[in-house]
């Protein structure tokens, strides 16, 4: 008998992994695999006790103990004493042994499936010379064949020595293979010499609407590509088939769990990558779910651009799939760029290049009209915006909106908003309702050349990662990591926000007039999120009638205001279940 039980565990894991790769027919995976979202192996009550819970809930912000039934729904919440008098033969008993309980973070801006496809790509963000970035793409051409893509992502400018690299940088150790880099902000990509050849990138190519090609004094391509003129080597890369994409997901929830993630909002593929974004939610985030091979939830847009089409799928199958962990209903765009890219849209000339402003990704009079089909059609509509001039532009075209005829219920966002123009856009953010999904993440990378770009007055107070302006004026703040743009980390976007620079004990805070408490930040970093998916009734705090969905932490929260001291995840819990660090 035991031999027997153990082959059948056996099978039961092999069809679990099948299942992920789509290889079993689905009646076989619904017999045989047991969905992921069941919360305990016994399907009684769970009681967790013996925590020190900061639940988000202003009504009753701290407990020791809660109680979850067997769908993973918060029943109870409050003192070890009144949620062990519950306690029978009927209730799975968990000690989390004294340790630090928060809500599930909800990383509120990400790019789910190019966040995944880095995890397998070169990893440039330590890269600091010429001859260091030549070594590393050198080596990985060591493990490719003749013609195959050398991918990777993350060099930057500013660790650079201020260059901009260029195809010379790559082509003596690349001539047999096309690669493709992305800065750290993916807002500028560098093309060696061969990836430029197969895309027909030359002296007579113009730029394409959006984007910038970088030529030398000759007039002939430097490698280096601008926002949406990196789509002419982006569009040649190998899509990787479905079966991959199924693979990256499961890497992609490994990493998001360990970071205590359990939602995200999946802003698709960059640059607005239609066909790509639809395919990762049709063949990849809602079979997934139907598998119950999707360990956390996501909140998948799609480009402006796709908004027809997005309205008829919601016409004829919800804004959710039926498990709970998919939804849909937003819609992303651009106005500007980047910062470290020079090309935030800003209304003076950045300080270190005084002939440019910036760049607009659409003429003012497109992206309003875009704008205000996405409203019609009942949409949410998300628009990047980081200079001034973008937010102010963004605020002037939603002032003019109808109040939001979303059957979603669902108010418009500026994702970033990281330069504001003053407390006037302060106001009007809120006056509009409208979210502001920031990336504290972001002042670590961009503080040590925001000076330098756009001078003191430009990254002062009220005016750059505003988060203490922001909560006064009552605007709607939740955070984002933007990854892969920086690694998922909500507890060190936290601390960032609560004290201005990093965890490093020698860090200098960044106008520390701007400092938010824990508690907001903590705030911003869950429930937040879940409303500016308007699935705060859902998840976001621990309270009765909410999913289960906790991390227990490594530490406790007084190190969010603490140097060194940053605390870590130990477990991660969606539905009452354990997903990551489980004992």
């Amino acid at each position: 008998m035991r031999s027997v039980l153990s082959l059948a565990s056996i099978l039961v894991v092999l069809l679990a992994v099948a299942a992920l790769n789509n290889f079993w027919p689905e009646w076989v995976v619904k017999l045989f695999v047991p969905p992921l979202k069941a919360p305990n192996d016994h399907g009684r009550t769970i009681i967790f006790h013996n925590a020190q819970v900061w639940t988000g809930d202003a009504q009753a912000p701290s407990a020791q103990a809660f109680a979850a039934n067997a769908n993973g729904i918060l029943q109870k919440i409050g003192s070890n004493s009144d949620i062990l008098s519950l306690a029978s033969t009927k209730h799975q008993i968990i000690d989390l042994q004294g340790q630090h309980v928060v809500p599930g973070f909800v990383d509120a801006h990400l790019h789910l499936m190019m966040g995944a496809q880095t995890l397998e790509s070169l990893d440039l963000n330590s890269v600091r010379s010429r001859e260091e970035l030549t070594r590393v793409v050198a080596a990985a051409v060591a493990d490719k064949r003749p013609g195959e893509w050398i991918k990777g992502y993350g060099w930057q400018r500013s660790l650079l020595g201020g260059q901009l690299p260029s195809k010379q940088w790559l082509d003596a150790v690349t001539p047999d293979n096309p690669v493709f880099l992305t800065s750290m902000d993916m807002h500028l990509g560098l093309a060696n010499s061969k990836a430029l050849g197969m895309a027909g990138v030359g002296p007579s190519t113009q730029d394409p609407p959006g984007g910038a090609i970088h030529r030398d004094l000759s007039g002939q391509p430097t490698g280096i590509l601008a926002e949406w003129a990196q789509s002419l080597i982006v569009d040649l890369i190998p899509e990787p088939d479905v079966s991959a994409r199924q693979q990256l997901l499961h890497k992609a929830s490994e990493y998001l769990l360990s970071r205590g993630v359990t939602t995200v909002h999946d802003m698709g593929r960059a640059p607005l990558d239609g066909p790509a974004s639809w395919s990762d939610l049709r063949d990849v985030y809602i079979p997934a779910a139907e598998r119950g091979l999707l360990p956390f939830r996501v909140f998948a847009f799609l480009p402006l651009a796709e908004r027809k089409e997005l309205r008829k799928f919601i016409d004829d199958h919800g804004w959710r799939d039926p498990s709970g962990r998919v939804f849909w209903g937003g819609l992303k765009d651009f106005s500007d760029g980047s910062l470290g890219a020079s090309t935030a849209l800003m209304h003076q000339p950045y300080m270190q290049d005084s002939s440019t402003c910036g760049m607009a990704v659409h003429d003012f009079a497109k992206l309003e009209q875009m704008v205000m089909e996405g409203n019609e059609l009942g949409m949410q509509v998300a628009i990047h915006a980081i200079g001034d001039r973008a937010v102010d532009e963004l605020l002037a075209i939603h002032d003019k909106l109808p109040a939001p005829s979303s059957p979603l219920g669902l108010p418009h966002r500026i994702e970033h908003a990281q330069h504001l123009s003053g407390s006037n856009a302060t106001q009007l953010l809120s006056r509009l309702g409208l979210h502001a999904i920031t990336n504290p993440q972001h002042l670590m990378t961009d503080s040590g050349i925001m000076l330098e770009q756009l001078g003191a007055e430009r990254s002062g107070h009220g005016r750059s990662f505003a988060y203490s302006s922001m909560l006064q004026a009552g605007v709607k703040m939740a955070f984002g990591s933007d990854w892969p743009v920086v690694p998922v980390n909500p507890l060190m976007a936290a601390y960032v926000a609560a004290n201005r620079h990093s965890p490093q004990p020698s860090g200098a805070a960044f106008t520390p007039s701007e400092t938010i408490s824990v508690a907001d930040a903590l705030t911003a970093q869950t429930s937040a999120g879940a409303r500016a998916a308007s699935i705060d009734d859902m998840i976001g705090s621990l309270r009765p009638g909410k999913h289960a969905d906790f991390v227990v932490l490594h530490g406790n929260l007084n190190g969010l205001q603490a140097p060194g001291n940053l605390p870590s995840v130990a477990q991660t819990y969606v539905d009452g279940r354990c997903v990551y660090g489980c004992r």
